[in-house]
């Protein structure tokens, strides 16, 4: 080796030598290779040139980098030789430099002197020397020819021009369109983006596009069909195109250019209603149901005049331009889902056996895919340069380790050379990088059950690129800002104009930016260099460029995100007819599997996930999810297609360079979402491979890293709860990963009831502290219920945000209330108090909306114990310091009895009295506002008061006050005229009497003791739950006190004393007389206590008298007081034996499923248990309002059941005799059913064959008879 150094010393000083001496000719051969037929010296010189820069510089290059170790021990020589070589090197150089006009010729010398420089003991002064003159390539050392130089400066003065007027262009059409948002096209006011610039589902900006627009769109007519009737003309035009075949080529062109036209102008009537929704309409789709059901409206227009069955008819054309137009008119017909527009769909595929749609959609993604690979193969080759080039960087880092050498950066001259030429090789055009977020917020998010998520209408069809490559400035930048200090740069802007002025009406942002004649575009060299770059920094170097590498421009022509988003919005809702027929076409010649075309295109962007593919592979898993929820052979389908392994490659690497916190979370969401809907449901015997219409829940458990899906819940934990991520995350993004950590917990829920080998339970999984503290908090916002689905006992995990809107008022009032006679009656019940408290749970969240509000409901039980204390309080001083008023002087004590002001016994009880006053009359108000607030009581209508009064008069007396809550509604709706409205209305009231007149009407607030203990209300509820009974007694009982009143008053008037408080001078006095006295001591004491009897009465009188006054006792003191007082006790021995049969019932049975504690303590984890988490009564009432709060497009597929069931009043889902802690004993007693039928149809075969025996016995025995009978009778004859 070092024999063939000394040679090629010489060689080099030869070369050398005639370079320097035929520089011209030198510089001629260097341009061309030599030819294999030449010979001669001259011929030696030209070779050897070639020689030299294509075989010796590489190899020296490699040697040096990868081989060679310096060992001076035992080779002390080693050095000199490397230096001699070295030395050569150099002299070489400074003569074939200045003359190199080829740039790989320049790039291998670098990379050659950099590599020998590094290991040879060369002056610092040669290194740097040769840094300066070449190290930044040909950025620094112009190698261009002559002739290039002359034609460069002669035409640099029109490129500039060129460029300008371009930009020139592209400002003029944002000023003839305006700007692109919704105010600016449409006159509403939204301030979001209008359309995705060039995106997929780009449409025309400006006046002159939205006045053609109208001239289709009669908004001023009454109903929808004819606003959009005009539209038709369009649909009629796309018609008769479609039947055009024989055209020329420019016929052929302007044609489509019309159709491209008409199918804009379109989907622009779908469009300008749909980004009139905000960013959030998901998250309120009943506050934009309007805005949702005329975009609704508008689709089922254009639906009836057959757009969708001439628009499919299109797809035949050749032009890529008109496919890219139907699948963005498709997109927004089927626009949230319309099931509509989905109908009309599956109709004209199985109706006209269409088979161009499924070849298109496949040969777009055919297209796309042979776009990755040849994406991938460039990414490849820039990565090989860009790992040439750090190692460049190291050598020369190694080599200029003493002092502080200035030098070019060879590496960022490097990299931008190689992404220069390969941007360049790739020959196409920029493409503007659809901004996915921007495009989520204007479309919603399409779920797959829940993107919800899910990400639904994510995309509205981005077209799949690489972005072009970096300037050398954003490189430098992005550099400058990882490497500190280490790197300085300096930018030159170029002069010129600036079109600063121009500003938008809101005068908010110019057009252009500050920096540049017309456009933000650095022109201008940048200067970087390396100060003693760390390892650390070299590799914080390497990071910056390599994700500039995944930039490189790159088209997609197969609109691959556009025709995903549209394949997902035909399945959006579990539209089940469209899901098995993307699967399979039974009905055509050929059938594309497009279920599995798309899981096999996740096979080739799952590996490499970054801030230009995340996009991508967020909208492949969005429609794996669509394709999957509620269809079992689509998840088997894509099973069978490895998805599992992808999904378990991805949580395992978590490699995503460069993307935002919303991108990974929400490829992270649909990843969760298609795991659920593969796994949500059970099925039985899903091991059996010719049963997977049952579902592939288990063997997807089975294959699925649950330690990555676990590692990822608790870190959503952390990042969403713990202190040292707090400020690191918006409001909007900490929500997004608490939602996605409750997501995969769920998850991990679902794979613990179907792992039967309890490998995934808690105790295996959670093995730190954080684990533990991940484990508690995502169980605290979790419930769980089961239910019944096609005969299958099915369980749902579900999130709860918050508890306590459930009141615990409204719990008890449920619990003793409700009808619990039957089993169904049961949970028929429960349905309508379901109803009843979902209603008042939406209320009570608007009222705590307002801070005022939930000031005054949230201290609801505090200020009825307070106000009880004030009471309290108030009667205990009362009771000490109050004594009668009296005048005392030296003749005695005179006490005043007329008049109820009290004195008191210690002088400041007056003001104690006043502020305790002035505080309950505030509690008492703070109360009654919360009643209203928290109730609020409404006004009976006109049609409620007439029945109401009818009911008055046909009801049965012992009909009672439930009644009269059923005529009027709902279970916890309170009226205003009702008791309990009037009572905190006299509550009060009274408070401030109790204020005003000295504290005697404070002791009715001591009564408010009944409404705040569950004993006392049942006491009270004894006397008023029999109310109209007992009011109609009583008016009974006034008509018998008027009869004996009248008779008093004919007959018995002279025995009523005025002396002794007996008035019978009028009717009313006598009335009132009687009423008294005969209640509280009887009409016969009333009479018998007169002073005054006359004594001339005869006998006659006094048996008169005796019978009035056994009447009396008998019919008001015997009969009428015990007919009220066995009301009373019978109404509240009801209602206890009532309440122990409520207690009894909780305690002994489940509400939901009506099975008895015995077998859950013989079974599963005992009663107790079995009603807290498997059939919590109000488990099922959050599940309701969970799906009352979600969109019903983001159900998935148990979700959806239920939700169609509950639309027709069908409550079929509820595991009624059944629970999943049972399982074992039904199918013990399915097996025991079945052995108990072989025997019986054993026992039936065995009497079957005896009958059939005797029957056969018999019949032989006959036919002997028969022949001894012949025989004999032949004999006889």
């Amino acid at each position: 080796m070092w024999q063939y150094f000394d040679h090629l010393n010489e060689d080099l000083s030869k070369v050398g030598d005639f370079v320097r001496k035929n520089d011209n000719k030198a510089k001629q051969m260097l341009k061309q290779s030599p030819s294999r037929s030449e010979v001669g010296p001259v011929d030696y010189n030209h070779a050897c040139l070639h020689y030299v820069f294509e075989s010796v510089m590489p190899f020296l290059q490699v040697f040096f980098r990868k081989f060679y170790s310096p060992d001076t021990q035992t080779h002390p020589q080693e050095g000199d030789l490397v230096d001699k070589l070295a030395n050569s090197l150099v002299s070489f150089v400074e003569a074939v430099g200045p003359i190199i006009t080829n740039e790989t010729h320049l790039r291998r010398m670098v990379a050659c002197m950099s590599s020998v420089l590094s290991v040879s003991s060369l002056p610092v002064k040669v290194m740097e020397d040769f840094q300066d003159q070449y190290g930044a390539g040909s950025k620094a050392h112009d190698i261009r020819s002559d002739s290039r130089k002359k034609y460069d400066e002669y035409y640099e003065p029109e490129e500039e021009l060129n460029i300008q007027l371009n930009v020139f262009a592209v400002n003029y059409s944002v000023v003839y369109g305006g700007f692109n948002d919704v105010q600016t096209q449409l006159g509403f006011q939204l301030t979001k983006e209008y359309t995705d610039i060039g995106g997929d589902e780009e449409l025309p900006l400006g006046q002159e596009f939205q006045l053609l627009l109208h001239c289709f769109i009669k908004k001023d007519l009454p109903s929808t069909s004819l606003v959009y009737k005009q539209a038709s003309k369009l649909v009629e035009q796309l018609s008769i195109s479609s039947t055009l075949t024989h055209m020329t080529e420019k016929e052929r062109l302007e044609q489509e250019q019309l159709d491209i036209k008409c199918l804009q102008l379109l989907r622009a009537t779908l469009h300008n209603e749909i980004v009139k929704l905000p960013e959030d309409w998901e998250l309120d789709q009943k506050g934009h149901k309007k805005q949702l059901a005329k975009i609704a409206d508008a689709q089922v227009a254009l639906n009836d005049h057959d757009a969708m069955l001439v628009v499919m008819s299109l797809l035949s054309k050749p032009g890529d331009q008109i496919v890219r137009e139907v699948l963005a008119f498709l997109a927004v017909m089927l626009f949230a889902g319309n099931p509509d527009v989905q109908e009309s769909l599956s109709q004209y595929f199985t109706g006209t056996r269409e088979e161009k749609f499924f070849f298109a959609v496949k040969n777009r993604m055919q297209m796309s895919a042979i776009a990755t690979k040849e994406k991938r193969a460039l990414e490849a080759q820039h990565q090989a340069k860009l790992e040439m080039a750090i190692e460049q960087a190291k050598d020369l880092k190694k080599a200029m380790k003493t002092g502080m050498i200035a030098a070019e950066q060879i590496m960022a001259a490097q990299m931008y050379r190689s992404k220069a030429s390969l941007a360049s090789s790739a020959g196409h055009g920029k493409r503007k990088k659809t901004n996915s977020l921007r495009l989520k917020s204007r479309y919603g998010s399409r779920p797959g059950s829940q993107m919800g998520s899910r990400m639904g209408s994510r995309l509205m069809g981005s077209r799949i690129s690489i972005n072009r490559p970096p300037s050398r400035a954003t490189l430098v930048d992005d550099v400058y800002s990882r490497l500190g200090n280490n790197i300085s740069g300096q930018k030159e802007n170029s002069d010129g104009v600036e079109l600063t002025n121009f500003k938008r009406k809101d005068d908010k942002t110019p057009l252009v930016n500050k920096e540049n004649k017309v456009m933000p575009m650095p022109n201008g060299g940048i200067e970087v260099r390396i100060d003693d770059l760390e390892d650390n920094e070299l590799e914080e170097l390497t990071a910056a460029v390599s994700e500039e590498a995944e930039e490189i421009e790159y088209k997609d022509e197969g609109y691959i995100a556009l025709v995903l988003r549209v394949l997902g919005l035909m399945c959006d809702g579990q539209y089940a007819p469209l899901q098995d027929y993307l699967r399979d076409q039974p009905d055509n010649i050929k059938s594309v599997n497009l279920v599995g075309e798309t899981a096999k295109f996740l096979g080739l962007v799952y590996s490499t996930i970054n801030s230009s593919t995340i996009v991508l592979v967020t909208e492949l898993f969005s429609t794996l999810v669509e394709f999957s929820s509620g269809n079992m052979m689509n998840q088997a389908v894509v099973f069978d297609n490895k998805v599992c392994d992808y999904i378990n490659f991805i949580l395992r690497g978590k490699h995503f360079q460069g993307c935002s916190v919303d991108e990974i979370y929400d490829l992270n969401e649909t990843i969760v979402n298609l795991i659920q809907a593969m796994i949500e449901e059970n099925a039985r015997d899903t091991k059996d491979s010719t049963k997977r219409h049952l579902g592939v829940a288990r063997e997807v458990v089975q294959t699925l890293d649950v330690e990555s899906l676990h590692q990822l819940m608790v870190e959503c934990y952390q990042k969403s709860q713990m202190r040292e991520y707090s400020g690191k995350f918006s409001d909007d993004e900490r929500h997004r990963i608490i939602k996605v950590g409750f997501s995969y917990f769920h998850v991990i829920c679902r794979v613990t009831d179907l792992d039967e080998e309890g490998k995934f339970n808690r105790k295996a999984l959670a093995k730190t502290h954080v684990d533990e503290m991940a484990w508690d908090h995502y169980e605290t916002g979790t419930l769980s219920i089961e239910l019944i689905k096609n005969d299958e006992l099915q369980k749902v995990y579900f999130r709860v945000k918050d508890k306590t809107v459930l009141r615990e008022e409204v719990k008890e009032k449920f619990k003793y209330e409700v009808d619990r006679s039957s089993p169904s009656n049961k949970l028929r019940e429960f349905m309508g108090w379901s109803r009843d408290i979902m209603r008042d749970i939406k209320y009570q969240r608007k009222i705590t909306a307002n801070t005022a509000g939930r000031f005054f409901v949230k201290f609801w039980w505090h200020a009825n114990m307070l106000i009880l204390w004030l009471s309290f309080l108030i009667g205990a001083l009362v009771i000490v310091t109050w004594k009668e008023q009296a005048v005392t002087n030296s003749t005695g004590y005179f006490p005043i009895y007329n008049t109820p002001v009290p004195s008191y016994l210690w002088s400041q009880t007056d003001i104690l009295t006043y502020v305790l006053g002035g505080i309950h009359n505030l509690v008492s108000l703070y109360i009654l506002i919360s009643f209203f607030l928290s109730n609020n009581p409404s006004f009976p209508k006109l049609a409620d008061i007439a029945a109401f009064c009818r009911g008055c008069v046909t009801r049965d007396h012992d009909d009672d006050d439930d009644d009269d809550e059923k005529k009027f509604g709902s279970n916890l709706k309170v009226r205003f005229f009702s008791f309990k409205t009037f009572y905190y209305m006299f509550f009060f009231v009274m408070s401030i009497l109790g204020t005003v007149f000295y504290g005697y009407f404070f002791a009715f607030h001591l009564l408010h003791i009944a409404a705040n203990n569950q004993l006392l209300a049942r006491v009270m509820l004894a006397l008023t739950k029999n109310g109209f009974s007992l009011i109609w007694v009583s008016i009974l009982g006034l008509f018998i006190f008027y009869i004996y009143a009248l008779i008093s008053f004919a007959f018995y008037r002279d025995l009523f004393e005025t002396t002794s408080g007996l008035y019978c001078r009028t009717i009313y006095e006598c009335m009132l007389t009687v009423i008294h006295r005969g209640l509280i001591i009887g009409i016969y004491e009333v009479f018998e206590n007169a002073e005054s009897v006359p004594s001339h009465k005869n006998f006659e009188f006094h048996a008169s008298k005796f019978i009035l006054d056994v009447s009396f006792f008998i019919i008001i003191t015997t009969i009428g007081l015990n007919i009220i007082f066995g009301i009373i006790v019978d109404t509240f021995s009801e209602l206890r034996d009532n309440k122990w049969q409520i207690d009894k019932d909780m305690t002994t049975t489940c509400f939901i499923c009506s099975r008895s504690s015995y077998d859950f303590e013989h079974q599963g984890s005992g009663f107790e248990h079995h009603v807290k988490t498997d059939h919590n009564q109000w488990a099922y009432l959050f599940f309701f309002i969970h799906l009352d709060e979600t969109r019903s497009n983001d159900y998935n597929a148990l979700e959806l059941y239920v939700s169609r069931l509950l639309q027709k009043d069908n409550y079929d889902f509820f595991p009624l005799n059944r629970a999943l802690s049972l399982q074992g004993e039904e199918d013990n007693n399915d097996k025991m059913l079945e052995k108990l039928m072989h025997q019986v149809e054993y026992l039936v075969n065995k009497m079957k064959e005896d009958e059939a025996e005797k029957l056969r016995e018999l019949e032989r025995k006959h036919q002997l008879q028969w022949e001894e009978a012949y025989r004999d009778k032949k004999t006889s004859s």
